[in-house]
């Protein structure tokens, strides 16, 4: 075999890398959706979800408790708090990974995703954890469920279909139908406040960029338009605009826009990263993390980007920033000293209190070092590596360093075919040309 022959061979082995499954890396790392941000805990031979992490923290609708999701007994299980730290409960208690949980706006269900049967189905339960019922079944995965305003129906997205599609279906788990039907990746949803309405995300027209449609699929249009990335769509709690994350000015900004997708404005406009944001319940502000003092912090910037408040500002690392339905509270997720837990604190980011209990809130013993990670520009993952744990100084990983490498340059399986393409295309052709230059007359 010539040694072109090994070349092509080995670029067409590295392309097709791509396409195969990627729920993890080598490194162990999980998959991170947008819009969230995620805490590692690192050996010398692998990254994995904090033994004691803790994520996405929602509000029941009546503001009295407040569902999460902890690793702190090994593996992802689904727990409720109520506001005032008492009645801490653990709602799922398996060997899988349960994640994601959303109250019904009666307050009276929990939707959620789950690995238990072999691969991520569709679940539902009652606020207490009893009556656990499985929603979707098939070998695909079916991931990230929301609710409809009216509580009648649930969107999610699914792969079944052999790529990233977004999927509507009865609260019972009935009638499940594709809606966007495209060969591109759909996801990253979100339902109009009048349940008229789905916004999402896709790449079908060469890049990233934000679309709405009808709940039924019908209508679908194109809001942002550019070279860069625009993700994460949510809409204002009145459906008048819609915010999102944008990577158009070299770094990720949150910027709203009309819900016709007129007047984007940036409103964040910093060098530093601004991310995982969410609306005031009023409309007229909007929480997120920053970047921009060198730390996680939470961040209050009004609708239009002209006031900022840093409401956090202390030595933690602090995300996932949550209103409460009466807009007077904000829970959120905060780390400091190896021990990350549930918070709350008034909405000027006073009275600032823990929820959960220290008790396994930190790394198992072996561990060394910790990361939070977060989707940035280019569809790869930024890594913010802590390298003191007793001041919580840290700093963004350098892909260079052996202890950085295993969270870089992460493509989204949905993102990968393209990416692959071009790498063969590339080799190919460098071959190719190589051959016709050094070929004797």
């Amino acid at each position: 075999m010539t040694q072109n022959m090994h070349t092509i061979l080995a670029a067409l082995m590295f392309s097709l890398s791509f396409f195969l499954p990627m729920e993890s890396t080598a490194c162990g790392m999980s998959y991170s959706e947008d819009n969230t941000i995620s805490s590692y805990w690192s050996t010398q031979e692998s990254i994995s979800l904090s033994p004691g992490g803790y994520s996405s923290p929602v509000w029941s609708p009546d503001g009295e408790r407040i569902a999460f999701v902890s690793f702190k007994d090994g593996d992802q299980e689904i727990y409720v708090v109520s506001v005032d730290g008492e009645n801490h409960r653990k709602l799922t208690d398996n060997s899988a990974s349960d994640r994601t949980p959303v109250w019904s706006p009666d307050g009276e269900k929990i939707v959620f995703e789950s690995d238990r049967d072999g691969n991520s189905e569709i679940y539902v339960m009652n606020t207490d954890g009893s009556n656990q019922k499985r929603l979707t079944d098939n070998n695909a995965s079916d991931r990230t469920p929301v609710w409809s305003p009216d509580g009648e129906k649930i969107v999610f997205e699914s792969d079944r279909d052999g790529n990233s599609e977004i999927y509507v279906m009865n609260a019972d788990g009935s009638n499940q139908i594709n809606v966007t039907r495209n060969a591109a990746a759909d996801l990253n949803f979100a339902w109009s406040p009048d349940g008229e309405k789905i916004t999402f995300t896709s790449d079908r027209d060469g890049n990233i960029e934000i679309y709405i449609m009808n709940t039924d699929g019908s209508n679908q249009k194109r809001l942002t338009d550019n070279n860069a990335s625009d993700r994460t769509p949510i809409w204002s709690p009145d459906g008048e605009k819609i915010a999102f994350t944008s990577c158009r000015d070299g770094n990720l900004e949150v910027y709203v826009m009309d819900s016709d997708g007129g007047t984007q404005i940036n409103v964040t406009r910093n060098d530093g990263h601004d991310l995982n944001f969410t609306w005031s319940p009023d409309g007229a502000k909007i929480a997120f993390v920053s970047l921009r003092n060198g730390t996680f912090e939470i961040y209050i910037v009004d609708d239009d980007g002209r006031t900022f408040e840093n409401i956090t500002e202390n030595s933690s690392w602090d995300w996932s920033p949550v209103w409460s339905p009466d807009g007077e509270k904000i829970t959120y997720v905060s780390s400091e000293y190896w021990s990350s837990g549930i918070y709350i604190m008034d909405s000027d980011g006073g009275n600032q209190k823990r929820l959960t209990t220290t008790e396994n809130s930190g790394p198992s013993a072996g561990f060394t070092e910790v990361f939070i990670t977060f989707y940035s520009c280019n569809n790869s993952i930024e890594s913010f590596h802590l390298d003191n744990f007793e001041t919580n100084e840290g700093r963004i990983c350098d892909p260079s360093e052996e202890s950085c490498s295993c969270v870089f340059s992460f493509i989204p399986q949905e993102y990968r075919v393209s990416v692959a393409a071009i790498i063969l295309m590339v080799f190919v052709l460098a071959v190719i040309g190589y051959d016709i230059a050094i070929k004797p007359d």
